[in-house]
């Protein structure tokens, strides 16, 4: 096992993640990994009326423990097992990069895409925006109406209060039946 921690800054709050490898990856694997990461983390605390950037990796800098300083990273031969690095993104009216004090790693998933593999394209759906009401309701719907018919009878009903867990007697399932049609249905 390789392990590795990587600091970076994310809107302003300085982050830092435990990234573990079967050996000593490639500059490749670690800028696959740490994108992965780091992206991922990126999205789920955009600011509100931010873009959603991708997380991409500038350069990086480890800590040298001979020389006791961080040091530009050009191959992967500078690292060693523990290292500590820092992943600096390019600058941009959305982010940058300040001094401060590195958090503790915190334990991570590491993935990495295999070498010489696709990357994975970012589609809108990935954007980082939250989907409106009605997108909500129409997956909602959708989800419910087990046949794709285009209306929910009592029996999907049922059915997707038990997928939930939720236990409601019969009567109590009808009773919510009947609110949401308008009429009533004895079951």
């Amino acid at each position: 096992m390789f392990l590795l921690s990587c600091g970076t800054d994310i809107y302003g709050s300085k982050q830092n993640i435990r990234l573990e490898f079967p050996s000593s990856p490639t500059m490749t694997e670690l800028i696959n990994a740490v994108e992965s990461q780091y992206d991922v983390m990126a999205r789920a605390t955009r600011p509100a009326g931010y873009p959603d950037v991708p997380f991409k990796v500038q350069t990086f800098q480890v800590y040298d423990d001979v020389l006791l300083r961080w040091v530009d990273l050009y191959s992967s031969s500078q690292l060693a097992n523990g290292s500590q690095l820092f992943c600096f993104q390019p600058e941009s009216i959305w982010h940058s990069d300040a001094q401060g004090i590195i958090p503790d790693a915190k334990e991570s998933v590491t993935w990495t895409t295999p070498t010489g593999s696709a990357r994975r394209a970012r589609v809108a759906t990935d954007a980082g925006v939250a989907p409106a009401l009605s997108e909500k309701l129409r997956s909602v719907f959708y989800d419910v109406d087990g046949s794709n018919k285009g209306y929910v009878v009592f029996s999907d009903l049922r059915a997707a209060f038990a997928k939930a867990e939720i236990e409601f007697t019969h009567a109590t399932v009808g009773d919510l039946f009947n609110s949401v049609c308008g009429f009533s249905v004895h079951f």
